[in-house]
């Protein structure tokens, strides 16, 4: 199983502007084990955006190594599918599956499911084109391409690290909140911390009620 996260350029999510479209090359075809009747291998596409907001425009077009360009761009929405050709080729690679909401609210981002069904068990390598319309003020992007369901939930987290000034006389208390979103695909869960926390300092979600 494989996945590859895409952001701009890798340390900060794309911002999707209203009006505006931004393009993704997905460099790395995955093609996995398919999850619906009638293929054998699919593609899977998670696009996380934050804040919630009206579904973008999302369009996919695919092209050979040796193109110079991408083929006709299909339109990927919760009604319309196609299917994806090449440049100058008669047959299609596969079928686009419908756009699908999978995720909103508690992440602070919705997400959308891709599913790209291939045509043949072996698929050719493709090199692949996201582009995305925004239809809302600036909002935050991450997208995440995988050969399965499960490789796609990948979280993505941004911090706001505050100052933390600890001044403290023996025995004394201090309660320090710094704010963290989870602007990905996948949920996201603090399990441990490396290296471990001293023995008198404790790390607890202020969401969670005590």
């Amino acid at each position: 199983m494989s996945f590859d996260i895409y952001a701009d350029p890798t340390n900060k999510p794309f911002s999707i502007l209203d009006g505006q479209t931004t393009t993704i090359t997905i460099t790395d075809q995955h093609a996995g084990t398919s999850v619906d009747p009638g293929s054998d291998m699919e593609m899977f596409i998670r696009v996380s955006m934050s804040p919630p907001g009206p579904v973008p425009t999302f369009k996919l077009a695919a092209r050979r190594a040796t193109d110079t360009v991408f083929g006709p761009a299909v339109t990927v929405s919760e009604q319309q599918n196609g299917s994806v050709f090449p440049p100058n080729s008669s047959d299609d690679v596969g079928d686009i599956q419908r756009l699908v909401k999978v995720l909103n609210g508690a992440n602070q981002a919705v997400v959308y499911l891709i599913k790209f069904a291939f045509r043949d068990t072996n698929p050719p390598p493709l090199i692949w084109q996201l582009s995305i319309t925004g239809k809302a003020p600036d909002r935050k992007s991450i997208v995440v391409v995988g050969d399965s369901l499960t490789e796609t939930q990948q979280p993505w987290i941004d911090v706001v690290t505050p100052t933390l000034a600890y001044n403290l006389l023996n025995g004394d208390k201090l309660t320090e909140t710094l704010t963290v979103k989870n602007m990905g695909t996948g949920t996201f869960k603090v399990t441990g911390t490396t290296p471990a926390l001293p023995g008198t300092v404790t790390l607890g979600d202020v969401n969670t009620p005590s």
